[in-house]
């Protein structure tokens, strides 16, 4: 093989890799039994008086330790009860035990409501780290039953999921409003299109509740007391067509909208491309003559707006990788592998004149206790 080609061997220590394995787990257990003090034991005490609970609950704390040494700083003992675990699964359970305020959350909800709550978070869901950092989810699920979601059809279900996973500051707290839910959140926002300055008369009926009483979300009036006209007439058209605050639409075209027109075209896309026609217009009579119509679609648009944008633009990359060429071909070496001699082929991602200037690859480690030479 010619000399430019020569890759690096490497050599398995099967002892030094067994030897390696034994102190790993030596220092993982080390490492979680500095943290799990007498405070820790008390505490599984106090929630789990049953001996056989007890044991199981510090199994359960063993095995998630092990994985991660740092579990201690977030995890609510509360939540090594069984039925969590199994109602959540293992995987997942894991990631919302890193979330001190989820954890709260979740345990300030009734069987019922952790029921609705699960319900939503394994709606049409793509990413779940992403779904289950929407704490909105628990306040919006107390008052809402799982056999009332369930009884929905299937755009209405869609529709209220929607609305409590998204950032609008109009909370859908009562299935049965549902139907007039849209048309409310659109006359509020199209008073303040239409009178900017209605802003400060319902932040002082907010404020000062002498017996006065506004119909406006506070969490609205209390994000565009600071705004300009412009930037309020903008925020209230965002807000009723998708839901949304200002501040998430202008991340959402920060992060996604430079290259919107070169990935595979969606509800997503469209939207994007939408939000910054919006965000970017400056004249506010053009922007009042914005059509609030309800559309199905935005629901259906914004429920996975980030792991779908982000799945696409992925999607766009893989394409640029370098894919094996039969003309790449360069030879073969030699490697072992469990034991065995194995020829492995050769390709140079360069082309085999090196004719190429660049190429993109993912490159995965799949074994750590490797030993190379050259």
């Amino acid at each position: 093989m010619n000399s430019n080609y020569k890759l690096v061997k490497y050599k398995k220590h099967p002892i030094r890799e067994w030897f390696a394995n034994i102190i790993d787990k030596m220092k993982s257990k080390f490492a979680y039994s500095k943290s799990w003090d007498k405070d820790t034991e008390d505490k599984i005490k106090m929630e789990f008086p049953n001996e056989t609970e007890q044991k199981q609950a510090k199994t359960l704390l063993e095995e998630l330790l092990s994985r991660n040494s740092n579990l201690l700083e977030t995890l609510e003992i509360r939540m090594l009860h069984r039925e969590l675990v199994d109602l959540f699964g293992k995987a997942r359970f894991e990631k919302i035990i890193t979330d001190r305020s989820i954890q709260e959350d979740i345990l300030g909800l009734s069987k019922e409501q952790l029921q609705v709550y699960n319900y939503i978070l394994n709606y049409n869901l793509i990413d779940f780290s992403e779904r289950v950092g929407n704490l909105k989810v628990c306040s919006s699920c107390k008052d809402i039953t799982l056999e009332g979601l369930q009884s929905l059809n299937e755009q209405d279900r869609q529709k209220a999921i929607s609305i409590m996973l998204s950032d609008s500051a109009f909370l859908l707290n009562d299935l049965s409003m549902l139907s007039s839910y849209y048309e409310r959140r659109k006359n509020i926002c199209k008073q303040i299109i239409d009178n900017p300055q209605i802003v400060e008369q319902e932040y002082e009926k907010e404020v000062r509740k002498e017996g006065k009483f506004t119909y406006f979300p506070a969490r609205l009036l209390y994000q565009m007391k600071g705004l300009s006209e412009l930037d309020r007439i903008k925020y209230a058209i965002i807000e009723a067509k998708y839901g949304m605050s200002l501040e998430k639409a202008k991340i959402l075209c920060s992060a996604f909208g430079d290259d919107i027109e070169e990935i595979e075209q969606s509800e997503e896309t469209r939207i994007i491309k939408e939000l910054k026609v919006i965000l970017e217009e400056q004249d506010t009579e053009k922007l009042r003559q914005a059509d609030l119509k309800e559309e199905a679609t935005n629901y259906e648009g914004t429920i996975n707006i980030i792991p779908n944008l982000r799945n696409a633009y992925l999607h766009k990359y893989q394409q640029t990788l370098y894919r094996v060429n039969e003309q790449d071909y360069i030879g073969t070496q030699s490697v072992r592998i469990g034991g065995k001699k194995t020829e492995v082929k050769i390709y140079n991602a360069l082309g085999k004149e090196n004719n190429r200037s660049e190429f993109n690859m993912l490159v995965t480690s799949l074994r750590r206790n490797l030993r190379y030479k050259s």
